[in-house]
């Protein structure tokens, strides 16, 4: 967990060191849904209130492609603290609206039996002027996350 932390500190730490021309935000978590409502292991209801914060740091915007790098904590399904980090990358559809994928590593309870973590997430995006609403998926995989969820935030970009 340790090793998680610390890494998204170090993404943290990138993004304010380097504002330059880029997008750095706020990401508040809030609410996810699962396609099950109880943990299959312990019979426990999953909770879908998830708040937590992060970073979100677009380094590079071109035309209708962004990339970004994201980091942060927030309260998982099963109640714990979760931590991750990632790059993600979008790509604008119609004004406002994005869609992408993000390689995120993770560190949670409720996925991979508590171990370290990296998956590709698919992501859309509506964002007008300084705010964004995201949608992150994260399929049912075997042996990685019994559940399939998606999870909504939203994102704040300091202006």
């Amino acid at each position: 967990m340790k090793k998680i932390r610390n890494f998204a500190v170090l993404f943290a730490l990138f993004g304010l060191c380097s504002i330059a021309s880029a997008d750095l935000g706020i990401n508040i978590h809030g609410f996810s849904i699962h396609s099950d409502k109880y943990d299959i292991n312990t019979g426990k209801k999953l909770e879908n209130f998830n708040y937590g914060a992060g970073i979100n740091y677009l380094f590079y915007k071109n035309g209708r492609n962004s990339l970004g790098l994201e980091a942060g904590i927030f309260r998982n399904s099963k109640d714990d603290a979760a931590e991750y980090g990632g790059l993600s990358y979008r790509f604008r559809i119609v004004s406002g609206f994005a869609l992408g994928v993000g390689i995120t590593a993770f560190n949670s309870s409720a996925v991979n039996d508590g171990k370290f973590a990296v998956a590709p997430l698919p992501l859309m995006t509506f964002r007008h002027n300084a705010f964004a609403f995201n949608v992150l998926y994260a399929p049912r995989l075997h042996n990685i996350s019994r559940t399939a969820l998606y999870t909504f935030y939203f994102t704040y970009y300091f202006r």
